[in-house]
């Protein structure tokens, strides 16, 4: 098992973990952290980590974990990981009930999407976890 990690993540710069997805889990965890981020943005003219009274204790935001997928960055801190943790979870929870409500065409494209999706998370949580 320990030479599975090493091909899902290595540590970089101490706490920092880069993490290893193949060209589909890329595609999709950026299309997540886009649509998220577009909801974010539409729902509020201020999104979340721009209030400079937080600055001194700046959270990752969406936005920011979006353009680190978009640039090929996989390097995450525990903050972040602990984020992509938050999103992919609760993506998760809406892809099963989305396949529950969803009829047979649709079906298959929803659970080749939820199968991608859970290999991210599980990469996620097991760098999260030797964080």
């Amino acid at each position: 098992m320990r030479q599975q990690w090493r091909h899902t993540f290595e540590w970089i710069r101490g706490a920092i973990m880069q993490l290893r997805f193949t060209r589909d889990e890329r595609q999709l965890l950026a299309d997540i952290l886009e649509e998220l981020d577009f909801k974010l943005r539409s729902a509020s003219p201020n999104p979340a980590g721009s209030d400079p009274s937080t600055a001194d204790r700046r959270l990752p935001t969406v936005e920011d974990l979006l353009d680190q997928v978009i640039d090929g960055k996989f390097e995450f801190g525990c903050d972040e990981l602990d984020k992509l943790v938050e999103i992919l979870s609760e993506e998760n929870r809406r892809l099963g009930d989305d396949l529950r409500n969803s009829g047979n065409g649709a079906n298959e494209l929803l659970q080749q999407r939820r199968r991608v999706l859970r290999s991210i998370l599980d990469k996620v949580i097991e760098a999260c976890a030797m964080a």
